[in-house]
């Protein structure tokens, strides 16, 4: 854990602050940031002096406003979409309290974009999964590209078919409403979607779009050594996400195969 705290704590911050500071946490992992003590000069709206708190889009630094706090009411816990966050202290010229103070953890879960070829692996591996892990992933490769994917390890005790307690469930898509990928033959015609146990599945599957979800889910009684799912891009899917901002301002898009017959 590292802790973040307002300059001068836990005694009164200056006046007339304006700062910054953006926080990483691996490829892999998101960060939680939970306020555990705010003491600010109270306003409407914390119009004065304020702790504002962003989250980075897709793992990069385009700035998703999360909120603005300012009062002792404001103690929560805050878990960013991907890798990276931020968080601005602003202070004016009159009153000044104690401050706050942030602590700042990586969990796993959030965005891996990648080129090429990567993996996914459970929080610890090759060792075994900590008790209580509540992972998400979003794989993400180029527009017009689809994944493959496919498992090299497989040990996530659950009792019984249904996989009540530790499972994987992977999405065909990056929203937890994408269709299931249906990987667990031994539940029969009617699966879930959750996949346990260490029967690897067999061969490799493929998306039908740019991206996958991961989603991984431990409780606090059994554990194993957890999973290795490794994947690699497509060359010719069509079809996807395309995301223009101040980076990527223009792309060009083809059909597959292009300039090629199919």
């Amino acid at each position: 854990v590292t802790l973040l705290r307002s300059p001068g704590w836990p005694r009164s911050y200056p006046h007339n602050l304006n700062c910054l500071w953006v926080i990483r946490a691996p490829l892999g992992m998101r960060i939680q940031f939970a306020i555990q003590s705010i003491s600010l000069e109270t306003s409407r709206q914390c119009r004065l002096d304020r702790l504002s708190v962003y989250d980075g889009m897709y793992g990069t630094e385009r700035w998703n406003k999360t909120g603005d706090y300012c009062s002792r009411r404001d103690t929560r816990i805050l878990v960013s979409s991907g890798q990276v966050m931020a968080a601005t202290f602003r202070t004016d010229h009159s009153i000044s309290n104690r401050g706050f103070q942030v602590a700042l953890r990586a969990i796993c879960g959030g965005y891996i974009t990648g080129v090429g070829r990567g993996e996914v692996t459970s929080p610890g591996y090759p060792e075994s999964y900590p008790a209580n892990s509540n992972c998400q992933w979003v794989v993400r490769t180029g527009p017009a590209k689809t994944l493959e994917f496919q498992f090299t390890l497989l040990d996530v005790p659950s009792s019984g078919t249904e996989c009540g307690e530790d499972y994987l469930v992977l999405r065909n898509g990056g929203r937890t409403t994408s269709p299931l990928f249906l990987l667990n033959p031994g539940q029969g015609a009617n699966q879930n979607g959750h996949l346990c146990g260490s029967s690897i599945p067999p061969g490799t599957r493929n998306s039908s779009s740019n991206h996958i979800m991961v989603t991984f889910r431990s409780n606090e009684q059994t554990q194993g050594r957890g999973f290795r799912l490794q994947w690699r891009e497509l060359r010719n899917g069509c079809g996807g996400t395309i995301r223009l901002g101040g980076q990527t301002p223009e792309e060009i898009l083809q059909s597959p195969n292009y300039p090629n017959s199919p």
